[in-house]
């Protein structure tokens, strides 16, 4: 009988291990199982104004006095759930128009209770609240 070396088994072993490893197949699997899944997430409020054009008027004043109007759209988008409002303003307690010492006085109708503008006033109107453009 033929006498084996331990050295000659190892080496044996380890070229088949080896060989085995190379030539296996590459297998990948998934699990066929499906579940539904919830996704949760936050977003915050957003919100966005957009408006056609600057609105520019072009007045030169006469005797009679001049009267001239422009319009604009604006948009606004949001997914705030309580909506928002949107105001126009004044920056303070003044509402005539003044350059130097040019003053146009601010018309006293409202929105509320809208009259003819009056000369030498000043004034402006939201479509289709308060009877404008109805």
């Amino acid at each position: 009988m033929k006498k084996i070396n331990l050295r000659t088994i190892r080496l044996a072993a380890s070229a088949l291990i080896l060989t085995g490893v190379i030539g296996s197949p590459i297998v990948a699997s998934a699990a066929a199982n499906t579940a539904s899944t919830t996704i949760n997430a936050s977003v915050g409020a957003s919100i966005s104004v957009t408006t056609t054009a600057t609105v520019s008027l072009s007045l030169t004043p006469t005797a009679g006095g001049v009267v001239s109007s422009a319009s604009d759209t604006v948009t606004v988008n949001t997914n705030n759930a309580t909506g928002y409002m949107l105001t126009l303003a004044d920056g303070d307690a003044n509402v005539n128009l003044s350059s130097g010492g040019n003053l146009i006085g601010a018309h006293s109708g409202t929105q509320a209770s809208p009259t003819a503008l009056g000369a030498n006033t000043w004034g402006y109107a939201v479509a289709n609240v308060g009877g404008f453009d109805s």
